[in-house]
């Protein structure tokens, strides 16, 4: 992302990418995470200047104030050049005896030594932008986000989970692929030929075109959960270069470990796997629009949106009993209910395959990496209209 100011409502905050990739390279990442920490108290008035310190670091990432103190001193030793303004952690009384005119920050808190404030300065243009939530324990967990990461015990896991959602972030659209982009991360394909996980013993469906109804083509699909090797098959140049900036090995070594790190992810709830249909593939067609989210892969997230009443959760359920009521499959109309006997209403994933409903033969499910919370950027909050006026639309569409 560039370094154009994206709101002024708030509930997210920026850091730098060029610290980032200057902490990264010490192979910490409790460093990137104290950074990360640390960022969110930065003040509105001058981004560069933190109100954080041992206390909210602690309370951040669930750490001790001796921990939180060797953490700061750490960073203070972080540096990317000679100068002042090249450190990732300077005290605002060490910045103010150095810098330029015009450049003095306040100090903070008189109690605090020499303040309470530091200067955090960036290394070139480039952020990314966060939402506020990483940084929040709430009442139903122990730890905030970026405090369960910092538990995350193998080391290596810790350290590519931490860079892999920065990367996510980084390459988040939500306006036109409700998630990360395809072509620049990665994703999880579907299947639209062979069969079906069987919904049970007696009902393995055949995958691939079903027929024609009231103007829209339907398909019956699916996708290998937890097929990673799988899903690597289906991947280009690109995204191996994408893997290899998260891991910093190549295809051979690098995937298991970037699995690992994507699983860590998924298991904290902090990424899931959103699948959207879009008009055309969009990888390979720069022009392709979202019609509709197909299903939302985290069931607590899945249940927030449900409950907003805009179907932006999934329109899956709305699909298959248009399919059944049209009759564009008899295997539909035996099957349909035990599909969705497991289901808890919508909040639940059907068993066994999915059904997709477009106007064209060029449509294409695709699996979208999201992370679990959206910045409220100014993109983030027009991605979020566009979804919830396209599922509303959808809705409506397939009750006829």
């Amino acid at each position: 992302m560039t370094s154009e100011k994206k709101s002024t409502i708030g509930h997210f905050y920026e850091v730098s990418k060029g610290v980032i990739e200057a902490i990264a390279d010490h192979d910490r990442a409790a460093l990137v995470l104290a950074y990360l920490a640390l960022k969110r108290y930065q003040q509105r008035n001058n981004r560069d200047v933190t109100t954080g310190g041992r206390n909210a670091l602690g309370r951040v990432l669930g750490i001790s104030q001796r921990r939180a103190m060797k953490l700061m001193d750490e960073l203070r030793c972080i540096a990317w050049g000679p100068d002042h303004h090249e450190t990732a952690l300077v005290d605002a009384h060490d910045w103010n005896a150095v810098c330029g005119e015009g450049e003095a920050v306040p100090l903070g808190h008189p109690g605090a030594g020499k303040g309470s404030n530091k200067v955090m300065p960036p290394c070139g243009s480039d952020f990314i932008y966060l939402p506020n939530q990483l940084t929040t324990v709430s009442t139903s967990k122990e730890f905030s986000p970026l405090g369960q990461l910092y538990r995350i015990r193998d080391k290596t896991v810790r350290h590519h989970a931490t860079l892999l959602m920065l990367a996510l972030y980084d390459h988040l659209d939500m306006q036109h692929f409700g998630g990360t982009d395809p072509a620049e991360t990665v994703f999880i394909p579907w299947r639209y030929e062979g069969k079906s996980r069987p919904v049970s013993s007696d009902y393995p469906l055949t995958l691939g075109y079903m027929g024609q109804a009231k103007g829209l083509h339907f398909w019956g699909v699916d996708f290998r959960a937890k097929d990673e090797n799988y899903w690597s098959e289906h991947f280009t140049r690109s995204h191996w270069d994408f893997i290899e900036t998260i891991t910093g090995e190549t295809r051979e070594t690098g995937s298991k470990q970037f699995w690992k790190a994507y699983r860590a992810l998924d298991d904290l709830g902090l990424v899931f796997h959103a699948a959207m249909v879009f008009d055309a593939d969009p990888e390979t067609d720069p022009d392709a629009e979202i019609l509709y989210p197909l299903w939302i892969f985290n069931k607590a997230e899945k249940v927030r949106l449900d409950k907003r009443g805009f179907h932006e959760g999934g329109l899956a359920k709305e699909v298959q009993l248009m399919a059944r009521r049209t009759g564009v499959d008899e295997e539909l109309e035996e099957v349909i209910t035990e599909v969705f006997s497991t289901a808890d209403g919508l909040d639940s994933e059907p068993m066994g395959f999915f059904v997709v409903a477009a106007p064209s033969h060029d449509a294409k499910v695709v699996g979208i990496l999201r992370p679990r919370f959206i910045p409220n950027t100014m993109d983030g909050q027009a991605g979020w209209a566009s979804i919830r006026e396209k599922s509303a639309e959808w809705a409506e569409r397939l009750k006829k």
